[in-house]
């Protein structure tokens, strides 16, 4: 952005219009205002608070700019996104502090470096600092702006001030109970008396209208609207008028309402609550049901799978599946050709907004499903949700269900009850020494939330008790069952004979936030079976068998039933459940007993789905009835089997314990479990072996004998129902293999063979054994403890602190009879410093420290730890790694050297010191080397040259070497010089040009020698033209010496010159 000369005075960033999760109910009710800085003239970026998942709504009556709701502040654990946006001239390192009225600054950022100039600065300010501005509010509106110090000139400057209208309770508040703060268990409306009297709603009712009253809830505020759910029906109602606590809202259901939900049926009747900013109640209230007798009854109501007893729908629990709506025929079974129309809808103020629709032919006689694809529940917006269906006929006439369904999508599981480990059918023991509270995962929980544990005791006189405990969320805990503790002596075995309340809540790390539980309600002291156990409905026939229901028994659903209750009383209560053996709570309903209930049968529906989930379990059903003052009367339990009791083996066992996946044993102990009293028949590959008969307790045993080696797979089958079989349990009977110690090695993976040495004081064994079974190894006579043997047959085991010794190894096996692995035996030897002792040339002779050489390879020796490795560095690098020898000692060569300064390290491949240093020089040798005779360049006369005889002349401007005879002793070397850096075994030629001089008398006769070595044959020079003599020679060494050789020895004639004396290097 830039600073524009006649800017407007509003600018608006369309950044900030838009929809949260495109759902036209909802939206960002925020304009991003951005007036000129009056002091600056630049514009500055105005605070932009927005929540991530549901977005600000702007009050319909209050005139702050923006409201701030609870998924706000709450959604995100970091708090509330703020966005401040780009102002002119802004800087890295600008220092954003960010106020809120009546608590001044809550927060200071500095501008990221790494920002663009198109982007926003991000921060998230915690929600308890709403919570504290909301307090020093009286309308609830707060000012929330920030000031920026600028890094360039350390000014401070102002942002224009937003208003911002908060509320982050929830109406009906955080916790379930009614008589502490922050409730969210909303209580349930009541009726009229006259209306509970009669105990239906009738014609004259209908005609009349319901009022239904709603108690006073916390948080309660004007512009709340209730929803009140009349079975299917709903009425809104807006609070002009706040109530106090024992005071209650009175709405009218007219007839035509009431009458929507159907003519003759069992109404649900509860409320929902949705305040000015969209925050809503999170749950239904607690409902009441009541009769409505206006005419016949047709269609029943759909149901939907999964949903709980509070007709919640959790989408955490079914992602990413769809959800499952069933129709079910009430009486006479559908008719091939008909047609049922399935129809979830939401409430709006211009009527039913329909979400899904689908229809589907009659496929079966009595039930039929329709499935709702996740991404539409997903879409469903918070709040009550009708599902209902037509049934089609084939002349197209429609008929409604009269019987609807509320259901409430939920994004995340509200807290569960805890449970207490101990309970079983609704008391704990008077006796317990201690009992164990468990909570249960949670949807988010997460590190450093704190929970806390509620054991509320009430006495038969009135007189409680309250023991809290709580634990803090750590790391460990996190996604893992929370145990507590509960002493016996001091919160258990005084109450006998008492209620017990059991609840949780969850805290949040910033203190403020909490979540709690719904009760678990039991009692203490054993409460003796007063009615008879519940039992399936007659009409399904005989469902349980030997103390087993077949799954097979029960299509879709069976109806639980208890028999009409004689002394049942208004305002009591019945509690049905279902545990599973462990006590856990597997289905509940609660019941308040209306005149309706009076002398008749109970029925509740069970799915079949709950049994498949509990198949293999088993159920103890039962009931109670509590007084007005909470004391019961109980049931006795009917306790089943959910599922044929398959034959199991329980175990397997050889002399050594429970077998694996083999034995090397030839009798097997086998103990299985099937239907008691039974007669179970043991198979082994397909072989009858035994028939055997399960004792009272359903445990049979038998004992395999004579085993063969080899694969032996064991069946139990069942000589009852449909003859059900076990699974196979295979395993082998083993033939023991001699354990074997194949290798032994370094921490640097160099293998010891046997009976060799080493310096490393840790090793590795390694062998090969039977499969998964275990070997003892032991060094020496001392054991080194059993070794497990892997599914392929290897094993390995460290062994460290080795002294300087000769070390002997076995390996023994534990199985079998025990055979025992030849002797491994290594030394461990002590780590040596390495030693140069000597580097020659390549023919053998010395070359001391800080010497030369014209070699270019040179040879060296020296000693290190025997039978390890040494690396050859050759200044600093590596270029060799050799062996040392058993005796200690170690050679190699260096070749391809070059013209340089060398030093030679020695390092031990096995740690330690490096060797000292070796430095040397490669010296360069000739090349080439020319002499004119405008000097002697190191030619000297020989033996058989007289003094005067060779002297240099100069002539038609040519320096040459003139040999005037005088002595008669000339034969022999006349001239020689000697070269000092030669190649050793290079190829060189030797050139001289040779003319005749005076030419009187005897002509010279000359040859050319090295090292007193003819390399040409003698040469008559009898031209005073220049002749070239030249000859090859390897030289045999570095210095070597070059000789003019006469083959006369008269003086008289036998003169001669020469010239361009050169030796080349080829």
């Amino acid at each position: 952005m830039n600073t524009i000369a006649n800017v407007p005075s509003l600018f608006e960033d369309s950044s900030f219009n838009h929809t949260d999760y495109n759902d036209p109910h909802t939206f960002d009710g925020q304009v991003d205002v951005r007036p000129p800085q009056p002091d600056s003239g630049t514009i500055f970026g105005v605070l932009a608070l927005f929540a991530l998942r549901f977005p600000f709504s702007v009050p319909s009556k209050n005139d702050a700019v923006i409201g701030i709701n609870y998924k706000t502040v709450y959604d995100d654990p970091r708090g509330a996104l703020i966005k401040i946006l780009f102002y002119t001239n802004r800087t890295p390192e600008d220092v954003i502090t960010i106020w809120f009225t009546g608590i001044d600054a809550v927060h200071t950022i500095e501008v990221p470096k790494d920002i663009n100039d198109d982007d926003d600065v991000e921060t998230y300010i915690p929600a308890i600092y709403f919570k504290q501005a909301a307090q020093f509010s009286s309308d609830g509106n707060i000012e929330i702006w920030y000031f920026v110090k600028r890094k360039s000139d350390n000014t401070s400057e102002k942002s224009t001030v937003l208003t911002a209208r908060i509320k982050v309770d929830l109406p009906g508040g955080k916790d379930p109970d009614p008589d502490t703060p922050h409730h969210q268990a909303l209580l349930a409306p009541k009726l009229p008396e006259q209306l509970e009297k009669e105990g239906a709603v009738t014609e004259s009712w209908i005609k009349a209208g319901v009022t239904v009253s709603v108690p006073h809830y916390l948080f309660m505020t004007l512009g709340d609207v209730i929803q009140i759910l009349w079975g299917t029906a709903t009425v809104s109602y807006t609070v002009r008028a706040l109530i106090q606590p024992g005071e209650f809202i009175e709405i009218l259901i007219p007839g035509e309402k009431i009458l929507e939900s159907g003519e003759t049926y069992l109404a649900k009747i509860r409320y929902w609550i949705t305040d000015e900013l969209q925050n809503d109640s999170s749950d239904f209230s607690e409902f009441k049901e009541f009769p409505v007798r206006a005419g016949e009854t047709r269609l029943r109501a759909p149901l939907v799978k999964g949903v709980d007893s509070q007709d919640r729908l959790f989408l955490d629990k079914i992602a990413p599946n769809p959800g499952i709506i069933q129709v079910l025929a009430l009486d006479s079974p559908f008719i091939p050709g008909d047609a049922v129309i399935v129809t979830l809808s939401v409430s709006t103020q211009d009527g039913d907004r329909v979400l899904f629709v689908k229809e589907q032919i009659v496929s079966g006689p009595s039930i039929m499903e329709f499935e709702v694809p996740y991404e539409t529940l997903r879409e469903i917006p918070p709040g009550p949700v009708k599902v209902r269906y037509d049934l089609k006929k084939p002349d197209q006439t429609l008929i409604p269900s009269n019987h609807y369904l509320f259901i409430l999508v939920a994004k995340a599981i509200l807290l569960t009850k805890p449970l207490v480990i101990e309970a079983k059918r609704g008391y704990v023991s008077h006796l317990l020494p201690r009992a164990i509270v468990e909570v249960a995962p949670y949807l988010d929980m997460r590190v450093n939330q704190k929970i806390t544990i509620y054991w509320f005791v009430t006495r038969f006189n009135g007189q409680t008790h309250l023991y809290e405990a709580y634990r803090p969320v750590t790391k460990g805990l996190v996604n893992r069952p929370v145990p507590f503790n509960i002493s016996g002596p001091e919160h258990i075995n005084r109450f006998n004979t008492s209620k017990l309340e059991v609840w949780f809540k969850v805290t949040e790390p910033d203190g403020m936030t909490e979540r709690h539980s719904y009760r678990e309600r039991l009692y203490i002291g054993d409460v003796q079976p007063y009615y008879p156990p519940p039992s399936f409905h007659p009409s399904y026939g005989p469902v349980l068998e030997d103390g087993i229901l077949l799954i097979e028994k029960i299509s879709v659903f069976i109806d639980a039933f208890i028999e009409a209750l004689k002394d049942l009383k208004l305002r009591e209560t019945l509690f049905f459940r279902w545990e599973n053996e462990n006590g856990e709570p597997i289905f509940e309903e609660v019941l308040e007993i209306v005149p309706a209930n009076i002398n008749h049968d109970f029925l509740f529906l069970l799915e079949e789905q709950l049994f498949k989930e509990q198949l293999d379990r088993y159920a103890h059903i039962f009931y109670w009835i509590e007084d007005p003052d909470g004391w019961p009367r109980a049931s006795q339990a009917l306790v089943f089997r959910i599922g044929e009791i398959i034959p199991k083996i329980e175990s397997l066992k050889d002399s050594k314990g429970e077998i694996l996946e083999g034995t090397f044993d030839n009798r097997v102990d086998l103990k299985g479990s099937a239907r008691p009293n039974r007669s179970v028949n043991v198979y082994d590959r397909g072989v009858l072996k035994a028939p055997i008969t399960a004792d009272g307790d359903g445990i049979c045993t038998y004992v395999m004998e004579n085993l063969s080696a080899g694969l032996h797979s064991i069946v139990l089958e069942g000589d009852y129902g449909n003859n059900p079989r076990s699974d196979a349990r295979d395993f082998n009977v083993l033939v023991a293999q001699m354990p074997q110690i194949t290798s032994i090695k370094t921490p640097q993976g160099n293998a010891v063979p046997h009976n060799q040495s080493t310096i490393a004081r840790t090793l590795t064994l390694s062998g090969s054994a039977n499969a998964n079974q275990q070997v003892e190894v032991w060094q020496g006579n001392v054991s080194k403890g059993p070794v497990p043997v892997d599914a392929s047959e290897n094993w390995s085991l460290v062994v460290s602190n080795l002294t300087y010794a000769l070390h002997h190894f076995t390996a023994k096996a534990l199985y079998g009879t025990g055979l025992t692995s030849p002797t491994r035996t290594v030394r461990v030897v002590e780590a040596l410093t390495p030693v140069i002792t000597s580097i020659v040339d390549i023919r053998d002779r010395p070359i001391g420290r800080g010497t030369g050489t014209y070699s270019r390879t040179v040879k060296m020796t020296g000693t290190a730890t025997a039978n390890q490795q040494v690396h050859i560095l050759l200044n600093s690098v590596v270029k060799q790694t050799i062996a040392v020898g058993a005796n200690g000692i170690w050679s190699t060569s260096l070749p391809g050297l070059t013209v340089g300064t060398y030093s030679i390290v020695v390092r031990p491949a096995y740690g330690g010191q490096d060797s000292a240093s070796w430095g040397f020089s490669v010296l360069q040798w000739l090349t080439d080397d020319v002499t004119t005779f405008d000097h002697w360049n190191g030619w000297v006369a020989g033996p058989a040259a007289a003094r005067g005889d060779l002297t240099l002349r100069y002539e038609q401007g040519n320096w040459r070497l003139n040999n005037y005879t005088y002595s008669q002793n000339s034969a022999g070397v006349v001239m020689q010089k000697t070269f000092h850096n030669l190649e050793v075994n290079g190829l060189y030629r030797f050139y001289v040009a040779l003319v005749r001089y005076d030419g009187r008398y005897a002509y010279p006769i000359l040859s050319l020698m090295v090292d007193g070595v003819a390399i040409t044959s003698p040469i008559h020079i009898t031209s005073k033209t220049w002749t070239t003599l030249w000859g090859d020679f390897h030289a045999r060494a570095s210095q070597m010496t070059l000789q003019i050789y006469s083959h006369l020895s008269t003086g008289n004639g036998n003169d001669w010159e020469g010239d361009n004396f050169r030796l080349v290097h080829l």
